[in-house]
């Protein structure tokens, strides 16, 4: 994987780059809420994402090659919790291990991923699926495992790197879909709670209406950016 999205290190800034980076006034300040609140123009769902970028800047400035690191560096998690995350879903399928790491060299590899991967300001994708798939590793070991306080720790994290994910991209509202379906096609042992996924649901649709109308209220903050678009 690094060595196919390795000529990608040093590309160039781009599109959304430029807004979000370049003529992004509050990267060049300290780093608190306040800072990147402003730098994300008030939208709470992509604050992970421009501390991030926050971090990047104060450590490379301009140069781009730490922020590409950063997207290849955070792909090659996501691929390795991928792997782990298919190897326990066809733990009892024949073939299993093979099945997973051919699924996950593909997932890797994509010519899908080279926008999240090689595009800067596309890290929100790459950085909200990290987030999804740990969260769903932790329902998974919640559900699979005996132990009463054990249990509670992994829903702990799962609703813990849920929420990181809710403020990073919206695609993790799809997260409760996926417990639900973690239920009822892997879970088939054990007594389905197809209400959790559901209570999952009302919870990150709640938060997120709450941070989309927060947005609403800070909107006068700060100076807008030149690009009212995200990725």
């Amino acid at each position: 994987t690094a060595l196919i999205y390795s000529p990608a290190l040093n590309g160039p800034f781009l599109f959304d780059d430029l807004p979000f980076i370049i003529h992004n006034p509050w990267l060049e300040g300290k780093i608190d809420f306040d800072s990147i609140l402003k730098s994300s123009r008030g939208q709470l769902t992509r604050f992970i994402g421009f501390l991030t970028l926050a971090v990047n800047y104060r450590l490379s400035g301009l140069e781009t090659f730490g922020y590409h690191f950063f997207n290849l560096l955070v792909h090659g998690v996501v691929s390795f919790l991928i792997w782990q995350l298919f190897r326990v879903i066809l733990a009892k399928e024949r073939d299993g291990e093979v099945i997973a790491f051919a699924a996950v060299a593909l997932f890797a590899v994509h010519p899908l991923q080279t926008q999240a991967v090689s595009y800067i300001s596309q890290r929100f994708t790459v950085l909200a699926t990290l987030f999804y798939i740990v969260a769903a590793i932790f329902y998974l070991k919640a559900r699979l495992k005996s132990d009463v306080s054990e249990k509670r720790m992994c829903f702990i994290g799962m609703i813990f790197f849920g929420v990181l994910g809710l403020f990073t991209k919206e695609t993790i509202l799809t997260l409760p879909l996926s417990i639900i379906l973690l239920e009822i096609f892997v879970i088939r042992d054990k007594r389905p709670r197809i209400g959790a996924g559901i209570a999952t649901f009302a919870a990150f649709a709640g938060i997120f209406l709450l941070t989309f109308s927060w947005r609403k209220f800070v909107s006068m903050l700060g100076e807008p950016l030149p690009s009212e678009s995200f990725p």
